[in-house]
């Protein structure tokens, strides 16, 4: 499921449910990237977990950072 994510009318941006049952992950297009081509980059970095595979990846590691002090 995805739908616009407008402010003061202009589309910004892209709420996209990447699995059934969790919550949506937001998309903002960066410096010359347009919204289709983020959405579609997203999309192609996610499993089957709900968020991309590397910021999924990016919070295993900071968590075990804190768990093990290094």
């Amino acid at each position: 499921d995805t739908a616009s994510l407008i402010l003061e009318g202009e589309n910004v941006g892209a709420v996209v449910r990447t699995t059934a049952g969790v919550k949506p992950v937001y998309i903002s297009p960066g410096h010359r990237a347009d919204l289709p081509s983020s959405v579609s980059l997203v999309l192609s970095l996610c499993s089957r977990y709900g968020i991309p595979d590397p910021a999924r990846r990016a919070h295993q590691l900071t968590q075990e950072i804190r768990r093990t002090g290094r």
